[in-house]
């Protein structure tokens, strides 16, 4: 997940910036950032620091965000209403 999660990053870096297109070379135009190193150099730094406190506080507070509402239907999967014989 390091890949998507950088990913994510440089799509937001790229939206805030004022290039308009994403371009092959990974440089975008107006700006000249140079996304295609972003995205390497910050994959690196967070595979590097991955068992990190601070890195693990992090996913944990992502995968609680994204997650969260998932793991709390899986708590009672009798409560809601069975409707498998209207299916045939």
């Amino acid at each position: 997940t390091p890949g998507s999660i950088i990913w994510v990053v440089v799509i937001v870096i790229f939206l805030l910036s004022p290039n308009t297109e994403f371009p092959d070379s990974g440089v975008g135009k107006s700006a000249t950032i140079n996304y295609k190193d972003l995205l390497f150099q910050y994959k690196k730094t967070l595979v590097m620091k991955w068992d990190t406190r601070c890195i693990k506080n992090i996913m944990a507070s992502i995968n609680n965000h994204i997650f969260g509402v998932a793991k709390l239907s899986t708590l009672n999967p009798t409560g809601g209403e069975d409707f498998s014989e209207e299916i045939n």
